[in-house]
């Protein structure tokens, strides 16, 4: 539909029905909640040649008021698909958050992942750190 600018807000008519409304403001859409997730780049630790075992997934996070979880996963190889485990930032303040990973994965790369699905919910991720250990190169 039509987009306009009124007083320094963007608003769009819908184009299916009679409304008007107000776009890049809020935590929702209209009263459903608003799917985010953020992607590294393809990490490599300064050895692209080299697998490596994924030992340890941190993130540094402010807490949000009321229940809020953030998925906390990666993936290997370039790939799309992502392992991920749930980190509960309910509460309040700065808080840290370490997934080990038992026999962790063998991968020349890993991407790391945080997202989440919640309604009227403003997180603040600080961080996201990948720990691996290189495999020796055979050559």
């Amino acid at each position: 539909g039509p987009m306009v600018t009124f007083s320094n807000n963007f608003y769009a008519g819908a184009s299916t029905h009679s409304a008007v409304y107000r776009m890049d403001y809020g935590t929702n859409d209209a009263g459903q909640p608003i799917p985010w997730y953020w992607t590294s780049r393809d990490e490599v630790w300064g050895q692209p040649l080299n697998r490596k075992r994924l030992m340890e997934i941190g993130t540094d996070y402010r807490k949000a008021s009321g229940a809020y979880e953030v998925q906390v996963g990666y993936s290997m190889n370039q790939g799309s698909s992502f392992f991920n485990s749930t980190v509960d930032m309910s509460g309040d303040g700065r808080a840290a958050d370490r997934r080990f990973i038992p026999n962790g994965p063998n991968s020349y790369d890993f991407r790391l992942r945080f997202g989440a699905t919640a309604l009227d919910v403003a997180p603040t991720i600080i961080g996201i750190t990948g720990w691996s250990r290189i495999q020796p190169g055979r050559f």
